[in-house]
């Protein structure tokens, strides 16, 4: 996905799938993008750096690990979306997941299913994304959602 500045790959599957939490429920992480204000959220493009400090907190944070441990075809390693990020998909979600079709992948918009990002709401809960139509929800961090990392192009 290249759009603009932005330029992103997306795994052609989930990682996890409607069993994994964020991370530790009663902590407000320091250092990633945290906003109660849904337009700010939804500019955050900061998933590289949001995971680095969220694998860097340890296991706690699963969503972020999870996704930093898929190590896509290139190598690369990948990393949890930020809320921007994943807005952006959803905005080219026809186009992506007609892609993600040609390479046997598993499509995006084709049900009412929710993914994390990296961005923060507050000490207990992220956003969460939906292409389905495409827009940001919060959810308790504690609570299942599926992971689909991401990486950089370059």
């Amino acid at each position: 996905v290249i759009v603009g500045v932005n330029s992103m790959v997306v795994a052609k599957e989930d990682v996890m799938t409607m069993g994994t939490g964020w991370g530790n429920t009663d902590y407000k992480v320091n250092g990633i993008v945290t906003t109660t204000d849904v337009t700010i959220a939804a500019a955050d493009m900061e998933g590289i750096s949001n995971t680095d400090i969220l694998v860097a907190l340890g296991p706690a944070y699963e969503a972020a690990n999870s996704a930093r441990n898929y190590i896509f075809p290139n190598g690369k390693e990948g990393y949890l979306p930020a809320a921007g990020e994943l807005l952006l998909v959803g905005s080219l979600i026809e186009d992506v997941d007609a892609a993600l079709k040609k390479i046997s992948g598993k499509e995006l918009g084709a049900s009412n299913t929710f993914w994390w990002s990296s961005t923060q709401y507050n000490t207990r809960y992220a956003y969460t994304a939906c292409f389905s139509p495409a827009r940001l929800e919060t959810s308790w961090k504690g609570n299942g959602n599926n992971i689909r990392p991401f990486t950089t192009i370059e």
